[in-house]
């Protein structure tokens, strides 16, 4: 499970730099967070 937490902020953290200014897909990125963690729980 870090190992999987790990690479999605890996991830994460690549698809912010490349979409800094667009809100739109930042907030989708932040919903999927969510998702992923609940199924982690």
């Amino acid at each position: 499970m870090a190992f999987i937490l790990s690479v999605w902020k890996n991830i994460k953290k690549i698809l912010k730099n490349l979409l800094q200014n667009n809100n739109y897909y930042y907030i989708i990125i932040n919903v999927e967070s969510i998702k992923i963690k609940i199924l982690i729980k």
